[in-house]
């Protein structure tokens, strides 16, 4: 059993009514119960500046309302501030519904954990997260893509293509989940409006620059804070806005008291 199942093992946690949340870089990550509306992703490892990386995405429905998404990393060792960093996005059958945005840890630290906000009208019967983990390699920052979890509630779409579908402006469309299978992200992301309504986002309003060192990250992305970004149809026509949101993490090993 490596590091990461290990912490995660020590205590059983599924459920994302077992949370105590305290918002800002300080959130406390509380296990409580299991719950079976709630899954884990298996692990990914990289390594990076000495380090081993390790991350697992987590999706959760404890309350019955609220879907949450998770992204649960941590360091072969403790890592300077910074130098470990994550992102998770919670899907539905209609695309990103929630995005976290990168975060990097503001302190020294072995473990760190980002998440979406609550969910409260997902599209369809289904849910799950994915995510991205990101180490520090003494130059700049290696990253990669954390397994999605398995889906909580019905069956999901068929995300297993060998080449995005492409609109009349030119520019390809579809889930984030076919990037593992394609090589690369659509120039439109599947997403939903905050009124539920299915349209696309902008790869290039969800990704952000990375940090240029540990210390920018640690202080530039880890305040709290959102942004709302435009959603089009495939004729290029805003139908509404999806929000993102900054930063904020925990320090605290996932599934431990």
């Amino acid at each position: 059993m490596n590091l990461m199942d290990n912490y995660i093992s020590r205590r059983s946690f599924v459920g994302a009514a077992a949370l105590t949340v305290i918002a800002g870089c300080g959130t406390l990550l509380r296990p409580g119960v299991a719950h079976a509306g709630s899954a884990y992703g298996s692990q990914t490892s990289l390594s990076a500046g000495g380090k081993t990386y390790y991350g697992k995405c987590m999706v959760g429905n404890g309350d019955g309302s609220a879907v949450t998404g998770w992204a649960i990393t941590s360091a072969s060792s403790v890592v300077s501030s910074g130098w470990l960093g994550a992102y998770v996005a919670t899907f539905d059958s209609g695309g990103v519904r929630q995005t976290s945005k990168e975060s990097y840890c503001s302190t020294s630290t072995q473990y760190f954990n980002v998440s979406t906000n609550k969910l409260y009208t997902p599209v369809g019967g289904y849910f799950y997260a994915q995510g991205r983990l990101y180490g520090w390699n003494g130059k700049d920052y290696t990253s990669k893509v954390i397994t999605r979890t398995p889906n909580v509630g019905r069956s999901i779409p068929k995300f297993a293509i060998e080449e995005y579908p492409v609109n009349e402006m030119g520019l390809t469309y579809g889930s984030l989940l076919s990037a593992a299978y394609v090589g690369r992200e659509p120039d439109l992301v599947s997403a939903v409006t905050e009124e539920g309504e299915k349209g696309f986002v902008r790869l290039g309003d969800i990704r952000t620059e990375p940090p240029r060192s540990p210390d920018e990250a640690s202080v530039l992305y880890c305040e709290e804070t959102s942004e709302a970004i435009p959603v089009f149809d495939l004729c290029g026509n805003q139908i509404g806005e999806h929000i993102l949101y900054y930063g904020g993490g925990s320090y605290e090993p996932f599934g431990m008291i």
